[in-house]
């Protein structure tokens, strides 16, 4: 099973966006939004794709990891601080 309706609530949210403009960007509907974070249903490939390219996630991360996961932060948090501690190390 895969955390793409948690992981789309929690990148929502991370955003202050609501469903309404969230399905904007995504040009579907806000009903649609709801139906995927209460799983529902499950985001077609295509809307998948967008909220990957929109919040610069994998496919794989989107679907399979818990971005919400509290332990020593969020996944996104991680990434941010790999990202700095890489940057840098290249100083």
């Amino acid at each position: 099973m895969s955390n793409a309706g948690k992981n789309l609530r929690y990148l929502r949210k991370l955003r202050g966006w609501t469903q309404e403009e969230f399905a904007n960007k995504l040009k579907i509907k806000r009903s649609l939004v709801g139906a995927y974070e209460e799983e529902r249903a499950e985001p077609k490939l295509e809307v998948m794709e967008q909220v990957c390219a929109i919040f610069k996630l994998s496919l794989e991360d989107f679907l399979f990891n818990d971005l919400t996961e509290a332990k020593g932060g969020s996944y996104l948090d991680k990434r941010r601080q790999m990202k700095m501690t890489s940057e840098s190390a290249e100083i």
